[in-house]
């Protein structure tokens, strides 16, 4: 059947005088529609984790830019590489002749989440929460609006918290809606404003709770940020950032470092 032009208008009339056929965006959702307005990001990311007393810092420097591509130089503890064209995602350590290679469209969603999340913002868990329902809960003084998102088993319940001044404040997970064991909360906070309107927490701390009741702690601050500038477009060629460098798939990996250690 031919919609005719009148047609489609009728019915979007009808959408805009009933409201109820389009569904308001959750707060992660408006979070992440605020973003939007991020083109490109360069920064440095220090991260420290704590685990079992044991301290491990690594340094990161970071370039990305819509749509997927991405660059990431370790520095510390080792040099290693990761390079997004917007159709592969490469890694490699430097130095090493060999490297990986995994199609965009073929990687694990929580990798994809991590190519596409702008680097130093909450995105990568925020993303996690699109199409999950949402439903509110009481306010605190710390956090004046807090919602709760239960997404299907396996995944943990959710919760975002805004401080005052409208921010994404808290993020935090629990096994059950209850709210009563909590497995992860980050805190976001040493905010600046990199451009007019856009805010970015330059310090992110985390505790993490593991089954076994371990608790792990990361401290991530963000630094030298410049936002929606442009790159040149070499900065995301493999040809040009792995030279002399041999990518091969997953497999053909595994396989190579299982030779390796027959030697």
């Amino acid at each position: 059947m031919r919609i005719t032009r009148h047609v489609f208008i009728a019915v979007w009339v009808t959408v805009l005088a009933t409201g109820s056929q389009l569904p308001a965006r959750t707060l992660a959702e408006q979070l992440i529609a605020a973003d939007a307005a991020i083109t490109s990001v360069r920064c440095d990311i220090r991260r420290e984790t704590l685990v079992a007393g044991q301290r491990v810092h690594t340094l990161s420097r970071v370039w990305y830019a819509r749509p997927d591509r991405l660059r990431v130089e370790t520095v510390t503890p080792e040099p290693r590489r990761i390079l997004v064209d917007g159709t592969n995602i490469y890694k490699w350590v430097e130095g090493h002749t060999e490297g990986v290679r995994l199609p965009l469209a073929e990687a694990p969603e929580a990798e994809r989440l991590q190519v596409r999340k702008v680097p130093g913002t909450a995105e990568d868990y925020l993303l996690r929460l699109r199409g999950v329902p949402e439903q509110p809960l009481p306010p605190t003084e710390a956090f004046p609006v807090r919602r709760g998102y239960a997404s299907p088993e396996p995944h943990p319940f959710a919760e975002l918290a805004m401080d005052p001044q409208g921010r994404l404040g808290q993020v935090a997970y629990f096994s059950t809606a209850a709210q009563t064991n909590r497995l992860l909360q980050v805190e976001f906070g040493g905010w600046r404003e990199a451009q007019p309107g856009l805010w970015f927490p330059c310090l992110q701390q985390a505790t993490v709770t593991g089954p076994d009741g371990k608790t792990i702690r990361e401290t991530v601050r963000v630094s030298a940020w410049v936002v929606n500038q442009p790159f040149d477009s070499s900065l995301f060629e493999v040809a040009s950032a792995a030279k002399g460098v041999r990518f091969v798939s997953v497999d053909e990996m595994v396989a190579i470092l299982a030779e390796r250690k027959k030697k």
